[in-house]
């Protein structure tokens, strides 16, 4: 269950290991967040890499597919035209590794 209703507050260390301090992204209302973070609505949301939900930019995935058996992920891909993925996803098409051309691979992290 998701008891915070999408709300995240993320502490990410900055600095050295002999003096980490920690930056604060979150997208709590400014009333519950606190003072030394930043808003940023995107936190908590898919990131490049996660498996691919309708209205993500959407690109190809080997690891994901070796790992999952779906190898579309959230991304973009090379050369792509963003609108014809979406509408051959949406219709449940190219949905197999050999219906997937070179330029809908995803950059580094889709190897």
């Amino acid at each position: 269950a998701d008891l915070a209703g999408g709300k995240v507050l993320v502490l990410t260390p900055t600095g050295t290991s002999e003096t980490i301090r920690w930056a604060c992204t979150s997208n709590l209302p400014a009333s519950k967040m606190p003072k030394v973070c930043t808003f940023d609505d995107s936190v908590g949301g898919p990131q490049d890499g996660d498996p691919w939900e309708a209205g993500q930019d959407a690109c190809w995935s080997l690891a994901l597919y070796e790992s999952s058996g779906s190898g579309w992920a959230v991304g973009q891909c090379d050369g792509c035209d963003q609108s014809n993925v979406q509408g051959k996803l949406g219709a449940g098409l190219w949905m197999t590794l050999s219906d997937v051309r070179p330029k809908y691979k995803c950059g580094d992290f889709g190897l």
